[in-house]
């Protein structure tokens, strides 16, 4: 069976990534959580069963390698979370990322260096406390923040390419950094 819940159940599909490496593999970030198939998606397993699952991204490299993000409206189990091992066992990530936050966190990986990882992670725009940007250089291992001047901005994208960060925005525009994202 596939996703397919209906609007009235409120529930629903924030983000799908097929496998870089393995078009057979899809994984879909949903409110239930995090979903998995290897079979193109003719089945689906959950495979982080945290709710809120919000954005995923692959390593292009190693697509074991996988970083999700879990949280909105100040949901339980948020942050943001990886598996080195295709999604048996999961890490929350924490060694420099904000400890609470009340938004979503949106990702967007390096392609040509996957050690480098963007996450935008919104603190609610009913707080007005903004987003924050952060950066990894080790694979998620640590984090940096790397800009808190979007201000009652909420991100819907965030891409990179080089030193460009690009921040898509609900009803303000694009924002580009080419320093990355430190303004």
């Amino acid at each position: 069976k596939s996703l397919d819940w209906s609007y009235n159940q409120e529930r629903g599909v924030n983000e799908v990534e097929i496998d870089p490496n393995n078009s057979s593999i899809v994984w879909a970030a949903t409110s239930d959580g995090i979903y998995k198939t290897t079979n193109a998606g003719l089945t689906w397993n959950i495979v982080h069963n945290v709710i809120m699952g919000f954005d995923v991204v692959i390593n292009p490299v190693n697509s074991n390698i996988v970083y999700v993000t879990h949280g909105n409206l100040g949901s339980a189990g948020n942050g943001i979370y990886r598996t080195t091992n295709g999604g048996v066992n999961w890490q929350k990530l924490t060694n420099g990322l904000p400890s609470a936050f009340n938004g979503k966190a949106l990702l967007s990986i390096y392609k040509t260096n996957p050690q480098i990882i963007f996450a935008s992670i919104g603190n609610g725009s009913a707080s007005g406390a903004g987003t924050w940007l952060c950066k990894s250089t080790n694979g998620g291992d640590s984090w940096t923040t790397v800009n808190t001047g979007l201000v009652n901005v909420t991100l819907y994208s965030l891409a990179i390419n080089g030193t460009n960060v690009f921040a898509g925005t609900n009803g303000a525009g694009i924002f580009l950094s080419t320093n990355n994202g430190s303004n």
